[in-house]
């Protein structure tokens, strides 16, 4: 089947649509026509399907750290919000940022991290780790 547009590949897809427009701009072999006489994507489902699959699956087993959460799940863990989690990504808690966009964090070494603030109760949740 082809759709048009990036919005449409990407709920075919289950991702958002800067994410297919990242993988137009670095993977030549994705499958995609530019239609410049109406300025829009063409895109084979299927193709773009099995592309997704495979490059995807290979990519993330690659990437993904030993012992860790995606950002989403180690918040509810601890029982707070991911905005909450990003805020402490930025004052330091490491974490790994993968190439479909999502954030992964290593649940010792962001242990580690709780026990070395000074603040007791951002120490109080590396017992939740």
């Amino acid at each position: 089947m082809l759709v048009y547009g990036v919005n449409r590949i990407a709920k075919v897809l289950g991702c958002s649509p800067i994410t297919v427009r990242r993988i137009i701009s670095k993977h030549e072999d994705f499958p995609f026509n530019w239609l410049s006489d109406i300025g829009t994507f063409e895109f084979n489902t299927d193709a773009c399907q099995e592309w997704w699959d495979t490059h995807r699956n290979v990519v993330m087993k690659k990437q993904i750290p030993t012992n860790a959460l995606q950002q989403s799940k180690f918040a509810q863990k601890l029982g707070v919000s991911t905005r909450l989690i990003a805020i402490w990504r930025q004052r330091g808690l490491p974490a790994e940022k993968l190439t479909d966009g999502s954030v992964w964090i290593n649940r010792r070494t962001a242990k580690q991290w709780f026990l070395e603030q000074k603040d007791e109760r951002t120490k109080f949740y590396a017992e939740k780790i």
